[in-house]
């Protein structure tokens, strides 16, 4: 399945006032009919279908990709969606089992929003709100394989495990994490490349605390569409949890 994601700038009723029309730009495509499922942190999650596409007041289309849309949907009060709300049609999976990881389809798709809207107090604070809850996945080398019971994978308590670090231009280094299961893991510039690589379940915090011992700071999905970088300072004034 494509990726799509959008993150709401403005919210108004349809004309004949039977849902909400919501406009913002659709990065990847959505077309009519599609599910989707839309994230705030004053709402449940909702899950609706697209109704109708406008990419100007008079164009209405079956699909879009890439550009500045406004999405229409039924039996959706406008006072139930809220400005900076992420609409994607990726499921959140906080739970993982033998065939998932975790996704953070909320947090993945407001990483779009950085350059534009990181002046603005409400997206910080929406996107600080997904940074402190989301389970990440890191890299680490180990030369042992794990030990798996019950779909459960474990070390040996002297397992000696480092996690995996890339080098910026500038020669500081970061701590790579991925949001989400589908995200690129790039394979340059890696550090400490010497076992073969694996993936580990993490949160913001602990991996902030990894870099704080000798690295400079933290890079969100590096490879893929927006990476995000956050440097020991940032990390610090966000007050992880």
């Amino acid at each position: 399945m494509e990726i799509f994601t959008l993150i709401v700038q403005e919210i108004m009723e349809t004309e004949d006032g039977k849902g909400t029309m919501v406009m913002g730009y659709a990065f990847g495509r959505v077309s009519r009919g599609d599910k989707v499922f839309f994230y705030h942190p004053s709402s449940k999650v909702m899950n609706h279908e697209v109704k109708q596409i406008n990419t100007s007041p008079e164009e209405v289309v079956g699909s879009a990709q890439n550009q500045v849309v406004a999405l229409a949907f039924d039996g959706v009060r406008k006072g139930q969606v809220h400005k900076y709300t992420v609409i994607s049609n990726q499921t959140k999976i906080d739970v993982a089992s033998k065939t998932t990881t975790f996704n953070n389809p909320e947090l993945f798709g407001l990483l779009y929003g950085i350059n534009k809207f990181s002046r603005d107090s409400a997206f910080i604070t929406t996107l600080t709100y997904y940074l402190n809850r989301a389970k990440f996945l890191v890299e680490i080398n180990t030369a042992e394989e794990p030990i798996v019971e019950n779909g459960v994978a474990s070390f040996k308590k002297d397992t000696k495990m480092v996690v995996q670090a890339m080098k910026n231009t500038d020669g500081t280094t970061a701590i790579p994490v991925y949001t989400d299961q589908y995200v690129p893991v790039p394979d340059y510039n890696v550090l400490s490349n010497k076992s073969p690589k694996k993936m580990m379940f993490t949160t913001l915090k602990l991996a902030s605390n990894m870099s704080m011992n000798k690295h400079d700071g933290i890079v969100i999905n590096p490879a893929g569409p927006a990476p995000f970088f956050l440097s020991n300072d940032l990390l610090k004034q966000l007050n992880l949890k």
